[in-house]
């Protein structure tokens, strides 16, 4: 915790709980959402991207509990007052965690509500589309694509469906 006493963040913490159990829902939160900025220095939209790539790259090595709850988090925390564009990031982020892990029917459905939620704003990159490199996550292999990126006009989402291959 950069620059935080972890004394005066327990007792915080403690106090959150007691205002929970008194019913007060609405400070206990404010509470702890406030510990956390203070806690972490990130502003809100910084803590959901980390959480949604760490969950990815947890379910690159095979940690499934550990890369679902952070997605689940990542998707929460950013429905708690972020832009669309970040929630809709916090989605495919969740998107790419479960097909990594085999959830291919879950994750189908998070791409859609991202691209849904945010369109135009989101794009899941399709190999060869992306500018920093390939990102074959959504498409099978073998797929000829052009340099340009994700649009379902174009009738991408037939080779973005997740399935498992």
């Amino acid at each position: 915790m950069l620059g935080t006493d972890t004394t005066h963040v327990s007792e915080r913490l403690w106090f959150a709980r007691e205002l929970l159990s008194d019913g007060r829902s609405c400070e206990a939160e404010e509470v702890v959402e406030g510990l956390l900025a203070r806690c972490t220095g990130l502003p809100k939209e910084d803590v959901v991207h980390s959480c949604g790539l760490s969950a990815r790259l947890l379910a690159l090595r095979g940690e499934q509990v550990r890369a679902r709850m952070l997605a689940e988090l990542a998707v929460r925390l950013a429905c708690t007052g972020t832009p669309r564009p970040c929630q809709a990031y916090a989605l495919l982020d969740q998107a790419y965690t479960l097909h990594t892990l085999g959830d291919c029917e879950e994750a189908s459905a998070r791409l859609r509500a991202a691209l849904e939620l945010a369109p135009g704003e989101v794009h899941p990159w399709l190999p060869g589309r992306s500018p920093r490199g390939p990102h074959a996550m959504f498409a099978p292999p073998g797929v000829p694509v052009s340099g340009v990126p994700f649009s379902d006009e174009e009738g991408d989402w037939d080779r973005c469906h997740l399935c498992c291959w």
